[in-house]
């Protein structure tokens, strides 16, 4: 499955997101597990998804073929975060468990 990255030259909000998404994920107390909606963004090499809270992750193992992604499609996902390094995403990298489009 491909590996995702942010736009080049993020911005400095963007690398704050990413630093805010790796502390919340330590300290949501529910295994690890990430899990909320929002919508889809962007990437150079696939998508990222914002949720709704703010929390921008890059996505990777997506139950969903890449060309539905479509930046501004809604989601609902759980996943957790990818793990053991060697990955070129910057940010936080979500290997996703499950994703819905257009939840209700």
């Amino acid at each position: 499955m491909a590996v995702c990255s942010p736009l080049p030259g993020g911005s400095k909000a963007a690398k704050a997101d990413a630093g805010t998404a790796a502390r919340d994920i330590s300290t949501n107390g529910n295994d690890g597990r990430v899990s909320g909606e929002g919508r889809i963004e962007p990437g150079v090499v696939c998508p990222q998804v914002r949720l709704d809270d703010g929390r921008v992750f890059s996505l990777q193992g997506s139950p969903v073929p890449q060309w539905k992604l479509k930046p501004g499609t809604r989601v609902r996902l759980v996943g957790r975060p990818a793990g053991g390094g060697g990955s070129p995403c910057s940010g936080t990298t979500l290997q996703l468990e499950s994703l819905e489009l257009d939840p209700a």
